[in-house]
């Protein structure tokens, strides 16, 4: 699956574990999750799975 990020801070959150915006500053376990739902998104070949989640 190919993800595309809305903003660009989102996107450095995922790359380097924090966001340079402070804006965009969360506590290290919502950084965690978000980093290993990327993860799964990445992994999965078609929608259906999904469905298992």
């Amino acid at each position: 699956m190919i993800i595309v990020f809305d903003k660009i801070e989102l996107q450095e959150i995922y790359e380097q574990g924090y966001s340079e915006n402070r804006k965009f500053w969360f506590q290290p376990e919502v950084i965690k999750q978000y980093i290993k739902i990327i993860n799964i998104l990445l992994a999965i070949e078609k929608i259906e799975e999904l469905y298992q989640i």
